[in-house]
């Protein structure tokens, strides 16, 4: 095969150089045609075709091998012409000896390794030969539209929130493709695409597409890409699977890369305020659905103790022994069953400015404000708001496929939220219109975090009816039964150790919440201090590796043509960078350059 082709591909896989490297890749020869299975970064750097090979692979005529000269191979390399032809070409007879000749474009002396071709006739895309007899250099610009390694997407800006920022890395939700075209992602589609690690379905996988730690020896253990740094087979966890970002998809640090654990910059909403995305679980169940509506005798109308064991067991709460409220029933509210219809879905929780994370009564994170609500005035109440949580809890409304069970009821309250005791309706608070809503429902809530000596936590939960909380498997928060609003919080520190932890390892908090009744739907969840920190991984200017936000790096960075200078930046110009400098003869990717630039200068290809 020819060495052009040899350093295109290597520039794609290789990995001890600082080059390119794909999750998983293999390349064969057979019959005298040439395929190319590379397993695209997920950031659509390398999309397949229906049959598994890249897009724009060429393909060999009938006959031909790809070590035949003029087999075929017509795969272009870069801008200003530069194709697999001048790699198939003659070399000049001093090609190799390190001097740059007239019939040269460059010369590197033969060193081994991407950027001067074989045979003295083309340069590979990304690099730079500023000295001949030296090796080439690779350089990238984020920004230009031109997609080269280091760079996970390159969409011609350098704006965050579009899918590639600043640094030319792909963002969270977004897939980009060669172009530099990126659009968002649909967790759940079955398509595991950009950033996603996961499709809901598969086992482990939760429903914002990521897996899930294993909890179920107690102290969880992760894999590498869910963010949480465990044991000593990852040396970083950046929270994806992508190559090329400082972490690679073997949780290895990338050459030319510092990473250290750090609360990663927060989701915002568009009001600009912080968001924390937990996975959750809604099971909607019929209007006669088990233990719903006082069915089997679970109408306590009160908070019910003991309904649950202390412990979970397959990570699902257990009903007690003796014919109490509802055992006969529970079993079944967190399994999937023919009485129910299952929604993997997540919550979103906002936080208040002082670290705290709750949910909110608006679908844009909005504080339920009473005062602001119609005709009710708040009565004898002070307090009209705002209120975090939401009085009107209902996370299967509308949702495709939802069971029956009390679409025809209205939703009230009575007690916190602004009430002064009074039953509230809300067909008081929108002009006296009636607004079924979908009750009789279970929820079921996971997050895991890092419990360090310092750790100083604390998660608050009121609502109705039944609610359960576990921290590490067992039972920290007991508020079972059909009751009004009851609430209860959690205090966890890591210098007073509980639930079966020790500080240096994750642990998972598991909420697990029943609305039963069909009146009133109030739930309020709180979370502050459950801090995970993920790899941070950075760019190291000056250490010879060109890493994410770097154009370049030569490891000494002292400017001049052809050359990196400080702060690994190309400032003093370089070939291809399609202005024609006093250095130059020309600029292949200058408007109106002649067909014969090649390294920027004019040669006479034979």
């Amino acid at each position: 095969m020819k060495r052009a082709f040899e350093k295109f591909h290597s520039s794609l896989i290789e990995g001890d150089s600082g080059a390119f490297t794909m999750n998983r890749y293999v390349s064969f020869f057979a019959l005298g045609s040439l395929f190319v299975a590379l397993s695209a970064c997920s950031s659509g750097r390398i999309p397949l075709n229906d049959d598994g090979v890249p897009v724009g692979t060429p393909e060999l005529s009938e006959g031909s091998s790809p070590n035949t000269p003029g087999g075929g191979l017509n795969l272009e390399l870069g801008a200003g012409g530069q194709s697999s032809n001048d790699a198939n070409g003659e070399a000049p007879p001093n090609c190799g000896d390190g001097q740059l000749d007239e019939d040269e474009v460059c010369d590197d002396g033969g060193k081994d390794g991407p950027g001067c071709f074989e045979n003295c006739l083309g340069i590979d895309p990304g690099f730079i030969c500023p000295e001949p007899g030296a090796a080439c250099n690779r350089f990238a610009i984020c920004g230009d539209a031109q997609l080269q390694f280091p760079e996970q997407c390159d969409d011609g800006n350098k704006d965050a929130d579009d899918g590639c920022n600043e640094f030319c890395k792909l963002e969270d939700g977004y897939q980009c493709d060669e172009t530099g075209l990126c659009t968002t992602t649909t967790c759940g589609d079955g398509i595991v695409e950009g950033t996603e690690m996961c499709e809901p379905g598969q086992e482990g996988c939760t429903p914002n597409c990521r897996f899930a730690p294993d909890c179920s020896a107690g102290a969880c253990t992760s894999d590498c890409g869910d963010g949480i740094l465990l044991g000593d087979l990852e040396e970083c966890d950046d929270g994806n699977l992508l190559d090329g970002d400082g972490c690679n998809s073997s949780c290895q640090i990338e050459e030319g890369y510092l990473c250290e654990s750090k609360t990663p910059e927060c989701e915002r909403s568009a009001a600009g305020e912080c968001m924390l995305r937990v996975p959750a679980v809604y099971r909607d169940f019929d209007t006669n659905g088990p233990g719903f509506s006082g069915n089997g005798g679970c109408d306590a109308k009160r908070v019910v103790k003991g309904l649950v064991k202390n412990q979970l067991v397959d990570g699902k709460p257990v009903p007690t022994n003796g014919g109490r409220f509802c055992t006969a029933q529970l079993n079944s509210w967190y399994q999937d069953t023919a009485k129910s219809t299952t929604h993997a879905t997540e919550l979103v929780l906002y936080d208040n400015g002082n670290g705290v994370f709750t949910n909110r009564w608006g679908a844009n994170g909005e504080k339920w404000l009473l005062k602001q609500r119609g005709h009710w005035k708040c009565g004898k109440s002070p307090w009209c708001g705002p209120f975090l949580g939401t009085p009107f809890f209902f996370p299967v409304d509308g949702i495709e496929g939802a069971r029956t069970g009390g679409s025809a009821a209205q939703a009230g309250f009575s007690g916190g939220y602004g009430s002064d005791g009074t039953t509230i309706y809300e067909n008081m608070l929108i002009g006296y219109q009636k607004r079924p809503h979908n009750f009789k429902f279970s929820s079921e809530v996971a997050y895991w975090f890092a419990f360090e000596e310092s750790t100083n936590a604390r998660l608050q939960f009121s609502g109705d009816d039944d609610v359960w909380v576990f921290v590490n498997g067992r039972l920290a928060l007991d508020l079972g039964g059909t009751h009004a609003i009851e609430g209860g919080s959690v205090l966890l520190k890591g210098s007073e150790p509980a639930y079966g932890m020790s500080p240096g390892n994750v642990y998972e908090i598991k909420i697990f919440h029943a609305e039963r009744m069909g009146a009133g739907s109030t739930f309020r969840l709180s979370l502050s201090g459950f801090d995970t920190p993920r790899s941070q991984c950075v760019s190291q200017c000056g250490d010879g590796v060109v890493a994410a936000g770097e154009e370049c790096d030569d490891g000494v960075n002292d400017g001049g043509y052809n050359e990196c200078g400080p702060g690994c930046r190309l400032e003093d110009g370089f070939c291809g960078d399609g202005f024609v400098s006093e250095d130059e003869e020309c600029d292949e990717s200058a408007e109106g350059a002649p067909a014969q630039c090649r390294g920027c200068r004019i040669l006479n290809i034979r």
